[in-house]
């Protein structure tokens, strides 16, 4: 039952999870490693983004990230977890004097039982405000969950908010979802997509809203017998109605380090991360 209430939510958060309501195929379980097992990666990319709103002269914003992930399971039904994410981008024609960052940090509690994992997150993220206004404080949290429908085709949702602490310029309580879908053609192969909204007072005036559509693809390869894998992601977001009309595009590629060596699809069941907010940051770089 508990299978079944989770499938439903997660595909009610978004379109892209839409057609496994078709599908009569058994669900399989998540990869659980034993009791005091871990996983966790840390990783670094390189991007270059399009920003609408500024003009082609700023294009493109070129940055970094960093990212890393920890999950720890502390028995057959229980693991806990961390993910921290942070980037930066500058734009091109006044070589960086603009920039856009963002990241967060995030603490995961999951429940794994009947081929599913459900679970709550909670942390503290941060976006630029405008250009000079300097940087906004965030609290996060919300819930999450994912499960396999087979073994090749894994499914997770998530819905949160993001609630400012501090800033120069007010934001209002924001509400995010989003939902993915990732396919391993082989275990050391992963494709996946995402989509997903933000929504809420994104400025500092009560009719600053946002209806913004998040969207990304990735694709990542693990070298047989190394901890090293690489990746690729496109990803990108469109506003109807703060800045409507305006959105921007990433093309972002990396690597990251594996702690345990284990295969990109059993690291993917274990590991729980917050979904791509980075639109905050680009949206917010106009929130006067």
């Amino acid at each position: 039952m508990k299978k079944t209430l989770l499938l439903s939510l997660l595909l009610s958060t978004a379109p892209v999870a839409a057609f496994a309501a078709d599908l009569a195929i058994e669900t399989q379980a998540p990869v659980v490693v034993a009791n005091g097992g871990y996983s966790g990666y840390v990783g670094v990319t390189v991007s270059a983004s399009n920003y609408d709103y500024w003009g082609d002269d700023y294009n493109p914003w070129v940055g970094y990230g960093i990212d890393a992930a920890l999950a720890y399971t502390l028995d057959s039904n229980l693991s806990i977890g961390v993910d921290v994410k942070a980037f930066a981008a500058g734009d091109s024609d006044d070589n960086g004097y603009y920039t856009v960052s963002g990241g967060h940090g995030a603490l995961h509690l999951n429940m794994l039982a009947d081929g599913a994992s459900y679970g709550v997150f909670g942390g503290i993220s941060a976006n630029n405000d405008y250009y000079e206004s300097g940087v906004d404080f965030n609290a996060t949290g919300g819930v999450e969950g994912k499960v396999a429908l087979t073994d090749q085709v894994l499914v997770s949702g998530q819905a949160g908010f993001i609630h400012q602490l501090s800033g120069y310029y007010e934001m209002g309580t924001l509400g995010f979802v989003g939902a993915g879908i990732a396919f391993f053609p082989t275990d050391n192969i992963k494709l996946s997509a995402d989509i997903g909204g933000i929504f809420g007072q994104i400025g500092d005036d009560s009719d600053e809203t946002a209806k913004t559509l998040t969207y990304g693809l990735e694709a990542a390869y693990k070298f047989d017998d190394s901890p090293i894998s690489v990746f690729a992601r496109f990803s990108g977001y469109q506003d109807y109605d703060y800045l409507e009309g305006y959105g921007g595009q990433t093309l972002s590629i990396g690597a990251r380090f594996s702690f345990d060596g284990e295969s990109l699809k059993s690291q993917s069941a274990k590991i729980n991360t917050v979904q791509d907010l980075s639109a905050v940051s680009w949206l917010r770089n106009d929130g006067w």
